[in-house]
């Protein structure tokens, strides 16, 4: 018995030590250097999938619903409470790009369900000019995401998975790739909080639009809380997200320079530590006015240190939303705003498939 309060207290030290490494290595990548822009491919998947999380700045990985769509942020958010919801969402991009997406969740055991879910990206016509300026034709392109989740809670633990099957097309050009996303979520049982943790988008490119082409997926890392003071009808998010790319996220924009050298050079305005980590932080707020009826609003840093204009920030990086419930249905609408020129405005639509269809089903699920 002597030795095991020796041994107890070596253990612990173990522990803290890897904690500490542990945090250290997830930190290290917010004060490097060098630039990552323009290095990836793909990019879409990094687009927001439902209404909510467009109204909330774009980002959410702790947020917990009854919308079988949030698990597309995070694989952990298939919860209990998205049993047999099926989502559409509707997203209007920059010019006449149109973002569909389906998703349902489906119960097979105890605390383990299944989600499914496709996302739709049309770019519409446009046309087509061989080097001498003579036209060829019309031509289309489109992006698309085949996904498979499944989510397993284990007391206030939830687990979840999501393989990814990608597309992309442009007119005869065609490229394909797997991806999987992992995640986890922390739900205090008697108090609305929540910690929500995803690493997104693992994975490579199956085809290429031609063999030169060296394609790299968006690989992220997401933290997140979500928390309702219990005297408040407001429900707060906090997200870091981007903490995965080794590099700095802060664009120089070539058209803006603070100055120029002796050369001729541009000159810009060096970023310390602090702002790079602030860039990575998306705020996000829920007026919960009633269970049915939600005001929404978010901040993302980076969109608005980013995409303003320097003469004129006007709302880039703010977005708002609303939700309202009506019986089995839930209509929610959210507008992000990205520049002065616009923004992502998106439409969803969420129904409880237990209430919408009156006949008997058999349940699958296995109790204990």
């Amino acid at each position: 018995m002597t030795n095991s309060v020796p041994f107890a207290g070596e253990k612990n030290k173990m522990l803290n030590a890897l904690c500490g490494k542990l945090i250290l290595a997830f930190l290290l990548p917010l004060f490097a250097e060098a630039q990552i822009g323009g290095g990836q491919s793909f990019s879409f998947l990094q687009l927001p999938p439902n209404a909510r999380t467009v109204a909330q700045g774009g980002v959410q990985v702790a947020s917990v619903g009854a919308d079988a769509s949030l698990w597309l942020s995070n694989p952990a958010l298939n919860t209990d409470s998205a049993n047999y919801q099926a989502a559409l969402q509707f997203q209007s991009l920059t010019g006449q790009a149109l973002h569909t997406s389906l998703a349902y969740v489906l119960p097979v055991r105890k605390h383990q369900r299944l989600g499914i879910g496709l996302q739709y990206i049309g770019y519409g016509q446009f046309q087509g000019f061989d080097p001498t300026g003579a036209p060829t034709g019309d031509f289309s392109a489109a992006e698309y995401v085949l996904a498979l989740n499944y989510a397993h809670t284990i007391a206030p633990f939830t687990l979840g998975a999501t393989l990814k099957i990608a597309g992309s097309s442009v007119a005869a050009f065609n490229s394909t790739a797997v991806l999987a996303d992992a995640g986890a979520l922390f739900r205090y049982p008697r108090k609305d909080f929540s910690v929500g943790l995803t690493v997104r988008n693992i994975g490579f490119a199956m085809s290429n639009y031609t063999d030169a082409s060296d394609w790299v997926m968006p690989f992220d890392a997401q933290l997140g809380i979500s928390f309702k003071p219990e005297k408040m009808p407001m429900r707060f998010s906090l997200t870091a997200w981007q903490l995965a790319p080794r590099g700095d996220i802060v664009y120089n924009d070539p058209s803006r320079p603070a100055g120029f050298d002796a050369n001729g050079n541009p000159l810009f305005n060096a970023t310390n530590n602090f702002q790079r980590f602030a860039r990575r932080l998306v705020v996000g707020g829920e007026l919960v006015l009633h269970p049915n009826f939600q005001l929404r609003t978010g901040y993302n840093v980076l969109h608005r240190q980013e995409l303003g204009l320097a003469q004129r920030r006007a709302l880039s990086g703010f977005s708002f939303g609303i939700m309202l419930k009506i019986k089995a249905i839930e209509f929610s609408y959210g507008y992000q705003v990205r520049h002065v020129a616009g923004g992502i405005s998106a439409f969803g639509v969420v129904a409880d498939m237990r209430r919408l269809l009156p006949k008997k089903r058999q349940r699958l699920e296995i109790t204990d």
